[in-house]
């Protein structure tokens, strides 16, 4: 069997995420809170639950959302930096211009050197 990569790996924890919440729990953080919390949090509790045997899921490392290690090494396995805007924002070209220059920042965020 071959090695599952990362891009089968997220397609699944997302998937998981997505069935993970009650019904309209998604509606209640997106009027209450920045909806990419909840949304990162779950996503960070699905890939360490299941990946933990062979890596360390951390949430907010270094300033990042998402940071994942291969165990025992510690080598950085991937980085994953979470964002949501609202469909309103990217219909506009004002706040559409700010909300792609902030995910292309979380982007340049994310390939920086991590300590």
């Amino acid at each position: 069997m071959r090695e599952q990569n990362w891009n089968d790996k997220l397609k699944d924890a997302l998937r998981e995420v997505g069935k993970s919440f009650l019904q309209e729990e998604l509606a209640f953080y997106a009027l209450t809170s920045k909806i990419e919390l909840p949304l990162r949090d779950k996503l960070a509790y699905c890939l360490f639950k299941e990946y933990n045997k062979d890596y360390d899921v951390k949430r907010e490392c270094n300033r990042r959302d998402i940071v994942v290690f291969n165990k025992p090494s510690t080598k950085l396995s991937l980085i994953i930096e979470c964002k949501a805007t609202h469909y309103h924002s990217l219909l506009r070209e004002k706040t559409k211009s700010k909300s792609i220059q902030g995910m292309i920042k979380d982007k340049k965020k994310g390939f920086a050197k991590i300590v």
